[in-house]
């Protein structure tokens, strides 16, 4: 509420009280007023050097933020946790520092606390151009959420590399491996998806909704077939396939479906049905 009030009042005045009420805010309260911060950078900018009573560690993520390019990711780069943690969530509207920070490093060193920064950062942060370095990571043990950071980035070359995660029946990686493979898509990854979904495994429902994702025309019998499969989600999901697909050779198919004793489904296939 607090933040919304800032944002409207939109005044320059306030830039000192600003600054005071984000230092005094703690950890948990400050992300919330990242918008305000943002949005009075120009004017906290002119009142922080006269502003002797801010915390040092609060001035220098201050500082930082508001700060040219290069210095801004030079001065993030070194600072500790959480502080960096609280500066990378201010700079989400300023890709030119997002570009210029050492990703894959920390991916390497926690990637539990970056990983999903980088998935957030991903598009503005340039990091497709980073592939190679975080590719390397996919080591047997590598933390899940740089497996869906891999996916984000679409990299083809990764795709081998996804595939003993799903061979090994790894029950934290391969979900994600198979998640992963849909949004990259491509020949090869759907060469997998489809063995994945064909087989008696685990993860049939998983490769189903990635493959659905990476689609293309030569799916649209595996997906009629999955109209009748033992698993309600994977006929939700081929049904929706082929809802957005509009043949009408499957018109009698997603008409039967009207009649699934699974109530989402049914109401899906009536929902395609009345377009």
């Amino acid at each position: 509420m607090l933040a919304e009030a800032l944002l409207a009042l939109a005044e320059p005045r306030l830039a000192e009280a600003i600054v005071a009420v984000y230092a005094n805010a703690g950890d948990a309260g400050r992300p919330a007023l990242v918008p305000v911060i943002t949005a009075y950078r120009g004017h906290i900018r002119a009142v922080l050097p006269g502003m002797s009573d801010v915390p040092a560690d609060v001035r220098a993520v201050l500082e930082a933020i508001l700060s040219e390019p290069a210095e801004a990711a030079m001065a993030v780069a070194a600072m500790r946790e959480p502080r960096r943690i609280e500066a990378l969530l201010h700079l989400a509207d300023r890709p030119a520092v997002l570009a210029l920070l050492p990703w894959a490093t920390w991916l390497a060193e926690a990637p539990e606390r970056y990983a999903p920064l980088a998935v957030q950062f991903a598009a503005r942060a340039g990091l497709r151009q980073a592939a190679p370095e975080i590719r390397v990571l996919l080591t047997p043990d590598v933390h899940p959420g740089v497996i869906r950071l891999v996916g984000v980035l679409r990299d083809e070359d990764a795709v081998p590399l996804l595939l003993p995660f799903i061979t090994a029946d790894d029950p934290v990686r391969g979900p994600w491996a198979i998640a992963a493979l849909g949004s990259i898509g491509g020949m090869r990854a759907r060469g997998i998806l489809r063995e994945v979904a064909a087989s008696d495994g685990p993860w049939v429902r998983n490769a189903f909704r990635a493959l659905a994702e990476c689609r293309d025309e030569g799916d649209l019998s595996r997906f009629r077939h999955g109209l009748t499969h033992s698993d309600w989600n994977v006929r939700l999901i081929s049904l929706t396939v082929l809802g957005i697909a509009r043949r009408a050779e499957d018109r009698t198919a997603l008409a039967l479906m009207t009649a699934d004793p699974i109530r989402a489904v049914a109401d899906r296939a009536r929902g395609i049905l009345a377009r």
